[in-house]
């Protein structure tokens, strides 16, 4: 057991969620309690945008005298029509702005072994009303992030639990706060149709830490991850966006990130196998932003990348 404060925030190394808001770009951390991040985009040219600390703006999120009584745990980000600035706490499965809480979700929507809320985004619904969409993460949950009480109900076999990505729809009015909502039907929540092999040795589990709005649907991130063969060996794969509908799902074959990057770079591969957390848009229907995680333990400095759709999606 070990008890210790959090870190000092040291700019967007492990950043989470992004979205646009005119000239700037928005980044939110799961590092950094309390806030969330703004950089100017200026006459930084695309595709690689850095993010270097000195640059960044950092804005309080939460209420309270520091700002984080309510902003811990952040992993999604976006921008409602009346204008408030919105971040996602997994932790505590509710939406916050500037002043505090926004809206709390039922309890399905909690954390379970270090799997939980990850993924947000908003579009205008007429006036200042906004359409939300919310995503639990799903993908597979470790023996060591469960209770012990409750490996053997929730696995059957060590290392060998998956669960799918799940989303819900739902309407927000201009300066609606403090409320909270209570799901009235398993139907209300939307499956996506991720890819499940049926081999437990080989096969890929995947992920999903964040989406955005796309026409009828939604682009989702996906991240993949394969069963470990020895504690603490786990091996990570493919990282795809997947279009999906309303109904979870999928819309044709996935865009490999990988690829995408090394496309956008001219064929410099160094954000190959880059840990991308957080997706939004750049350009409505043309161009994403992703931010990838980047420990702190590392000198690396953390960028967000732009890229173009594929000429289908657009």
């Amino acid at each position: 057991m070990r008890i210790k404060p959090f870190d000092k925030p040291d700019g967007v190394t492990e950043a989470s969620g992004v979205t646009r808001l005119g000239d700037d770009l928005l980044i939110v951390t799961d590092a950094d309690p309390g806030s969330y991040y703004s950089v100017a985009i200026g006459d930084r040219a695309a595709p690689l945008l850095e993010l270097r600390p000195d640059w960044l703006k950092r804005h309080p999120l939460g209420g309270g005298k520091d700002g984080n009584e309510l902003a811990i745990d952040l992993e999604g980000l976006d921008v409602l029509s009346d204008g408030r600035v919105v971040a996602l706490s997994e932790r505590l499965r509710c939406l916050v702005d500037s002043r505090g809480l926004v809206i709390q979700y039922d309890d399905p929507f909690s954390e379970l072994g270090d799997r939980g809320l990850e993924g947000l985004a908003v579009r205008r619904a007429g006036d200042a009303t906004s359409q939300l969409v919310v995503l639990w993460e799903g993908g597979r949950i470790d023996d060591d992030d469960l209770q012990p009480q409750i490996r053997g109900l929730v696995s059957g076999e060590p290392e060998r639990t998956v669960f799918r990505p799940f989303l819900l729809i739902h309407t927000l009015g201009a300066g609606a706060r403090g409320m909270k909502l209570k799901l009235d039907s398993d139907a209300e929540l939307v499956e996506l149709d991720v890819p499940m092999p049926d081999s437990d040795v080989d096969g890929w589990r995947f992920r999903a830490p964040d989406l955005v709005w796309h026409k009828e649907g939604f682009i989702v991130l996906l991240n993949s991850q394969a069963v470990a063969q020895r504690p603490g060996k786990s091996k990570y794969g493919p990282r795809w966006l997947q279009r999906f509908d309303l109904l979870g799902k999928a819309v044709g074959p996935p865009l490999d990130l990988d690829n995408a990057a090394a496309k956008a770079l001219k064929g410099d591969q160094r954000l190959k196998d880059a840990n991308w957390e957080g997706l939004g848009w750049y350009e409505p229907d043309q161009r994403v932003v992703l931010v990838q995680d980047i420990s702190k333990k590392t000198d690396a400095i953390p960028t967000a990348l732009v890229i173009d759709l594929p000429k289908e999606w657009q």
